[in-house]
């Protein structure tokens, strides 16, 4: 996968957008620029190697490992000393090369995708599921557990209503709460994924004809679902939220009168399951004094406890308290009022790139220009090479137009960059390379003060400007992602600048492309970029279904 996400693939709109210039004016441009592009590009050549990088190339992959290893051993002795690591990490050649993203694989023989992993399948949350009612009872003639298996689109109703619900605790409507709701599922789940799509799914395994390789998959790591909950998220959900979860049962009872006894009953369930957890200190390793009773392990009941995410009534429950966790997170740590600084320092930070010179716009230009490599499937193929050559000149105009007068260009030169003025090509190109650019920690050495303008410039107004209200998705999946403590760390503009390698495990930040060789100011903007890419598109099915389901509501 690319450095977008790591379990999904991050396909273009289907929609086609006309572009700024007419054929005529962009030749008329393009032919006034070229003597000057091609004298700017023949010096950045040589200049851009002199630039002065935070890291280490390696030759060799011993090297790279051996640098890496010096590396981390550096963070963790700066972290237990109260400091900071301003370095990013070393670099191996090719890291950053375009990777092409598979194309969603048909006819597939039956159930024949293999995991790798070693984690709970669903085969294996299911089966402890059914232990349920003989774990919380420690009474081991009780039934089976019945989960309430439902259609995806149903339990994406049922999520959207409990999210509407949690959202007016924070005074959010149905539209803020569908729009935050939305943005977290492109990130986390890539469009696609289900309420039982395990960490590192791929999409083909919802297929039918792949339902036993589907429960079978063992996943690398233990998320599940529209928020991707580890199995340690859901268990301290039910610690500290039992009661919550376990009211809101016997409210949805006092609506839903002809089901009123399933509900009370699972009402009660998460109650008793709180106290196990809460108390799972308790021997259950040791033989029980009463034959009778239950007995089973620690683990096993952690699983249960995840497989509830797999149930129509409190699964959509479990998966919208972590909405209520980060809302309350963000509200009681003013996260507004850092955004607020955020979009007050990306607005200057793009406006940089206007106050250059104009030797020093097209010389920013030529530097990113660059880096922009076709994929090595692009580069096998001429037909392909020549299309991608045509939007990579066709993208190096409209970034060229940023920098001249306005009389020069047309009427607004920077619309020209926006989604909605963008061809399929570009606006690919746009998502895969150019946005995915590391400001700092990339393998061609940090960019010039120039090159970070230009494209602080063209993110900016690619996404046509930021506010705090905007970007409040993207903080809240941070906190997602890092954890909370981390989070407010990095929203804080004194840590902005620093490698994000300070702020996650090091099996953490190598196991997710999206956090390495990054600034903390930079992750931010990356998860929003993923947020507002292609993941969010409407014809996605499951964005359709999201947007369907808020629709469906009152």
């Amino acid at each position: 996968m690319d450095d977008a996400e790591p379990r999904h693939s991050d396909k273009p709109a289907a929609k086609d957008k006309s572009e700024s210039l007419a054929p005529a004016e962009q030749q008329s441009t393009a032919d006034k620029l070229h003597d000057a592009v091609t004298k700017t590009e023949a010096t950045v050549s040589s200049a851009v190697s002199y630039i002065l990088g935070p890291i280490k190339r390696l030759p060799s992959v011993y090297g790279f490992a051996s640098a890496m290893s010096d590396y981390w051993h550096k963070v963790t002795f700066k972290k237990s000393h109260d400091g900071y690591e301003t370095a990013f990490p070393p670099v191996y050649p090719g890291m950053d090369a375009p990777r092409d993203v598979d194309s969603l694989r048909t006819n597939l023989p039956p159930n024949s995708i293999k995991s790798n992993g070693h984690l709970a399948s669903l085969e294996n949350l299911i089966s402890a599921s059914k232990d349920l009612n003989r774990m919380v009872s420690h009474d081991k003639n009780k039934p089976d557990f019945q989960y309430l298996a439902l259609t995806e689109p149903e339990f994406k109703k049922r999520y959207a209503a409990e999210s509407v619900h949690v959202g007016r605790d924070f005074n959010l409507n149905k539209d803020q709460m569908a729009n935050l709701v939305k943005r977290i599922y492109a990130f986390e789940d890539g469009g696609w994924g289900t309420y039982y799509t395990l960490s590192s799914m791929p999409q083909e395994i919802l297929d039918d004809s792949q339902k036993e390789a589907r429960l079978k998959f063992h996943p690398s790591s233990s998320p599940i679902g529209y928020n991707q909950l580890r199995t340690k998220n859901t268990v301290n959900d039910i610690i500290q939220h039992g009661s919550a979860i376990s009211g809101r049962l016997n409210e949805l009872a006092s609506e839903e009168p002809d089901r009123a006894d399933i509900l009370h009953a699972k009402a009660q369930l998460v109650a008793q399951l709180h106290d196990v957890l809460v108390h799972k200190s308790t021997p259950f390793n040791q033989p029980p004094n009463k034959h009778s009773a239950f007995y089973t392990s620690s683990q096993r009941i952690e699983q249960a406890a995840q497989s509830l995410n797999l149930d129509g009534d409190v699964g959509p429950i479990i998966q919208s308290q972590e909405l209520f966790n980060l809302l309350k997170f963000s509200r009681d740590n003013k996260v507004g009022d850092s955004l607020n600084v955020k979009t007050n320092l990306e607005t200057t930070h793009a406006g940089e790139y206007d106050k250059l010179d104009p030797d020093k716009k097209l010389a920013a230009v030529a530097e990113l220009m660059r880096l922009i490599k076709p994929s090595p499937m692009v580069a096998a193929k001429p037909d392909l090479t020549a299309a991608f050559n045509s939007t990579v000149d066709s993208l190096r105009l409209k970034f060229i137009e940023l920098g001249l007068p306005q009389d020069q260009t047309s009427p607004d030169p920077n619309k020209a960059i926006e989604r909605d003025h963008l061809t399929n090509a570009e606006f690919r190109l746009m998502n895969s390379q150019v946005l995915t650019i590391r400001r700092y920690g990339g393998e061609h050495g940090p960019l010039s003060p120039e090159g970070r303008a230009l494209l602080d410039k063209v993110t900016f107004d690619y996404f046509g400007g930021y506010s705090a209200e905007r970007l409040q998705a993207a903080a809240i999946e941070l906190a997602n992602l890092a954890g909370m403590g981390t989070a407010k760390k990095m929203l804080d503009p004194t840590y902005g600048n620093l490698p994000t390698s300070n702020f996650f495990a090091k099996n953490g930040y190598e196991g997710n492309p999206i956090t390495s060789r990054r600034s903390a100011d930079e992750l931010l903007l990356q998860i929003y970029r993923i947020m507002h890419g292609p993941n969010s598109d409407p014809t996605k099915q499951g964005i359709k279904d999201f947007n369907d389901a808020f629709d469906s509501l009152p």
